[in-house]
C-alpha cells in the first residue's frame, strides 16, 4: 500500500489564470473560420487513448492569428496536457517540446490543463492519466446516454496518489526509455516493409534479376492461366457437420497479409470437399474490402464464400511467388479495374481472366520467393519483440504508477 499523499487534478493545477479549461463554443470556431496556415487546432484526430502516441501533429486545420487571440483561455502549450471531453473521451495528448508548432487552439471538444512544475511533471501526468486506473476512472465518469461526455468538473475531482517530484521523475525517465525502445522497434519494422515493397516491385517485374539469373520471362499471364480459383462455405447447408474446420472469412486477413483470426465451423464432407485450404494456397479478400492476399502455410483451414482461394499449378507457378505478385503495383491496377461497385464492393471474374501477371522460370520464382521470405520472417520477428516490450511496459506503468514498485536514483538508466 503506498503512502503517497492523495490529490485531486485541482490540486496540482498551475495556479494561473485558465489552467484548466475547455475549447471554444463550437460555433465561434466552425469551419468557416479555417486558414490554410496560421494557429493550427487540435482536434480528436490530433490525440489518442495509446500511451504511445503523445500528440499526432497530422491532419491539422488552423485559425487566422487574430481569430486565435479571441480564444487565448483555450491556448495549450508546452507541458499541456489536452483532453477528450466527448466522443472518444479517454484519449489524452501530451505537448512535451516536440511538437510541429509553439501553441495550438484546443477545439469544443476538449479540455486543457496546465500542472504546476513545482508539484508534478507534466510527463508524469501524461502517463498516469494513460495508465489503465486512471483510464477506467475516465470512462467511469462519462456522462450522456448518446455521445460520451466527460466534463471538466470530473476532470477535476479525480484523485490519485502522488509520488515526491524525484520519484516521478525516475518514473517519467524508465517509462520514455520504453517508449523509445517501441518507438525504434516500430521504425525498424517500417523500414523492414518498405524495404519489402520496394524489392516486390523490382524483383517481380524482372527489373532487378537476382544473381545467376537472366533467362527470358513469360510477360502477362492471367491468374487462372496458372492456378485454379475457388471460394468456399456459405455457412448455410443442412445436415450434420462431419469435419470441424477453421473458416477464414473476409476479416480475417489482414492488409499487413497475415491471416487474424477464423471461425471454428462444423462443415459438412461436401462442403469440406469443396472449400478445403492446402499448404501453398493464396487467399485473396474478394468483397468489402478487397486485395488482402495471405498464403496458407497449415492445414485445417478452409475458405469462405467471401474468401477467394487459388491453388497454383505447380509446373507454372510457386505459391510463395503468387502470393507476392498480387501484392505487385500490377495486381492491383487490375483490382482497379475490374472492382465491382454493388452494394459491397466485390472483384470481378476479369481480374482472373485478364493478362497482367509476369512470370519468371521456377528456379528463379523460387529464389525471388526465399528474399522475399526472409524478410517477412524479419519482420513477424520483430513483431513479436515488440509486442513483448509494449507488453513490458503495461506492467511497468501498473507498478510504478501505482507504488508497487519503487525505483532507487540511477534506476531508469
Amino acid at each position: 500500500m503506498t503512502n503517497w499523499p492523495i490529490v485531486s487534478v485541482e490540486d496540482i493545477a498551475a495556479r494561473s489564470a485558465n489552467a484548466m479549461s475547455t475549447g471554444p463554443f463550437g460555433s465561434s470556431i466552425g469551419s468557416r473560420f479555417f486558414r490554410p496556415s496560421g494557429i493550427p487546432i487540435v482536434r480528436g484526430s490530433n490525440l489518442s487513448a495509446d500511451s504511445e502516441i503523445r500528440f499526432r501533429d497530422e491532419g491539422l486545420v488552423f485559425l487566422d492569428p487574430t481569430k486565435a487571440a479571441e480564444f487565448s483561455r483555450s491556448v495549450v502549450r508546452e507541458g499541456d496536457l489536452i483532453f477528450s471531453c466527448w466522443g472518444t473521451i479517454n484519449q489524452v495528448g501530451l505537448l512535451d517540446g516536440t511538437s510541429a508548432y509553439r501553441e495550438y487552439v484546443i477545439s469544443n471538444k476538449q479540455m486543457k490543463l496546465t500542472p504546476d512544475p513545482r508539484i508534478v511533471l507534466p510527463e508524469y501526468l501524461y502517463y498516469l492519466f494513460s495508465g489503465s486506473e486512471m483510464q477506467q476512472s475516465i470512462l467511469g465518469g462519462a456522462v450522456g446516454t448518446g455521445v460520451p461526455g466527460f466534463n471538466l468538473a470530473r476532470l477535476k475531482s479525480l484523485k490519485f496518489p502522488l509520488p515526491p517530484i524525484e520519484a516521478q521523475r525516475r518514473i517519467a525517465d524508465s517509462l520514455s526509455c520504453a517508449d523509445r525502445l517501441i518507438t525504434n522497434m516500430k521504425r525498424r519494422i517500417a523500414k523492414a516493409r518498405g524495404i519489402r515493397r520496394g524489392l516486390i516491385q523490382e524483383l517481380l517485374t524482372g527489373r532487378t534479376r537476382l544473381p545467376g539469373f537472366a533467362g527470358p520471362w513469360r510477360r502477362k499471364e492471367s491468374l487462372l492461366a496458372v492456378a485454379t480459383k475457388f471460394s468456399g462455405y456459405w455457412g448455410s447447408a443442412p445436415g450434420g457437420a462431419a469435419v470441424e474446420g477453421r473458416v477464414i472469412r473476409a476479416g480475417d486477413v489482414t492488409a499487413d497479409h497475415v491471416i487474424k483470426g477464423y471461425a471454428l465451423r462444423g462443415l459438412t464432407t461436401s462442403e469440406a470437399a469443396r472449400a478445403a485450404l492446402l499448404p501453398g494456397d493464396v487467399v485473396i479478400t474478394a468483397s468489402g474490402t478487397i486485395g488482402n492476399v495471405a498464403l496458407i502455410s497449415d492445414p485445417g483451414f478452409y475458405s469462405s464464400n467471401f474468401i477467394r482461394a487459388l491453388r497454383p499449378r505447380p509446373q507454372l507457378i510457386t505459391g510463395v511467388y503468387l502470393y507476392f505478385a498480387l501484392q505487385t503495383r500490377s495486381a492491383r491496377a487490375a483490382m482497379d479495374a475490374h472492382l465491382g461497385l454493388s452494394a459491397m464492393p466485390n472483384l470481378g471474374r476479369g481480374f482472373y481472366t485478364d493478362p497482367w501477371l509476369d512470370l519468371p522460370p521456377l528456379d528463379e520464382q523460387r529464389a525471388i520467393g526465399a528474399v522475399l521470405q526472409s524478410i517477412d520472417d524479419e519482420i513477424a520477428a520483430l513483431a513479436r519483440r515488440l509486442e513483448s516490450a509494449r507488453a513490458i511496459k503495461q506492467g511497468m506503468m501498473q507498478e510504478l504508477l501505482t507504488g508497487g514498485t519503487r525505483l532507487t536514483e540511477g534506476a531508469a538508466a
